[in-house]
């Protein structure tokens, strides 16, 4: 049985001798409730597609025996997974450490507690504006954000003292003057905030992740806004603010709205394991497409001579301009003294007693009695 530390000396080792991915991000189902401006995942949902229990805890084991120590359980949207509760518990089970990254419509207080009991102590939560019209337009649903305003308070109140909340949001035209309301929203709720640069694919070419919305791009004109908007979260990062971007990210972040910029591919596919709810995991994210590998198959091609050769290879030309922190910050935190720092104060924080969650601040902030 895993101790632990598990987690810690994993990640010790993957960086001392970069053998072995330390981090997995694993999309439980392509399926979500809703269908966002930013995203096309969504369109690919097939719940006949998806992994049984048998197979997540084929998974689960896996990625213990290669020295993973933290997946992210993303989508869609994971909360509409009936499987979800299963995966956190397997590989918790293995000495992972389990992060769920949801959109908040479903994680609603009874939803949490069950997490929360079954030792869920991360989570990622979606919010990209505080402004209701702005919101709901990224989400092209309406009524979604008194429901996330409504469940981001409940968690507040009731997150585990020693885990880590963590707010994304992502940076885009619209609500880039939001930026530090938002930083203080996520205070005043205990929360740390993961600001992430709108993706947007070149118009009329389809990506697998992402879709064009000529809404989302920002124009050159605001070059000096979007700079100094970066500049001002940096600032907040070194006075101490709970931004967990690494500064590397947000250094990058400020410059790829308007140039490309690359995040180092080879790096990001020798140390992370990304996996489709299909049992399929794609062995880099690269611009040549459907280079996937069944999951079962994966611990004998990685042992295999030439593997890493054949990813450098084929991420030689990895699409630029990528900067989704579920692979850039892996990278930096394997290339990067600075990042590795910065995220081990965060993790050490944790280990005591979260930011304690002001609802009259919270108030002041959103406006409301």
């Amino acid at each position: 049985m895993p101790t632990r530390l598990a987690p810690y000396t994993r990640f010790a080792r993957a960086r001392l001798l970069r053998d072995r991915p330390f981090y997995a991000h694993w999309a439980i189902t392509h399926r979500c409730n809703l269908e966002c401006k930013t995203c096309t995942t969504w369109t690919r949902g097939d719940i006949s597609s998806e992994m049984d229990e048998d197979r997540i805890d084929e998974l689960a084991r896996m990625l213990g025996r290669l020295g993973v120590m933290q997946l992210s359980i993303g989508g869609g949207e994971p909360l509409v997974s009936d499987k979800l509760p299963h995966a956190v518990k397997a590989f918790q089970a293995e000495g992972i450490r389990v992060r769920v990254l949801t959109n908040g419509l479903g994680m609603k207080p009874s939803v949490a507690e069950r997490m929360f009991k079954l030792g869920l102590r991360e989570m990622s939560f979606s919010l990209d504006s505080l402004n209701p019209k702005v919101q709901e337009e990224i989400d092209a649903a309406p009524g979604t954000f008194p429901i996330r305003i409504k469940n981001l308070l409940a968690l507040a109140e009731m997150f585990p003292k020693k885990g880590l909340a963590v707010m994304n949001t992502i940076v885009f035209p619209d609500n880039l003057h939001e930026l530090p309301r938002i930083l203080e929203l996520g205070k005043s709720v205990g929360f740390y905030l993961s600001f992430i640069p709108v993706h947007v694919p070149a118009k009329g070419k389809n990506h697998l992740f992402y879709r064009y919305d000529e809404t989302l791009c920002f124009d050159k004109n605001r070059e000096k806004e979007i700079r100094d908007a970066y500049a001002f979260l940096l600032d907040q990062k070194k006075r101490g603010a709970p931004i967990v971007n690494s500064s590397v990210f947000l250094q990058k972040a400020r410059i790829i709205s308007f140039t490309a910029a690359r995040t180092g591919a080879a790096m990001r596919a020798s140390s992370t394991f990304p996996s489709a709810p299909t049992a399929w995991s794609r062995r880099a994210i690269s611009s040549k497409k459907n280079w996937e590998t069944p999951i079962a198959e994966y611990e004998q091609l990685r042992a295999s001579k030439g593997y890493l050769d054949e990813v450098r290879e084929r991420t030689a030309h990895c699409e630029e301009g990528c900067l989704r922190p579920c692979w850039a910050e892996p990278t930096f935190l394997m290339s990067h003294p600075s990042s590795l720092w910065e995220i081990a104060r965060i993790h050490w924080k944790t280990l005591g007693r979260r930011p304690a969650f002001e609802p009259a601040a919270v108030h002041a902030i959103l406006g409301t009695a």
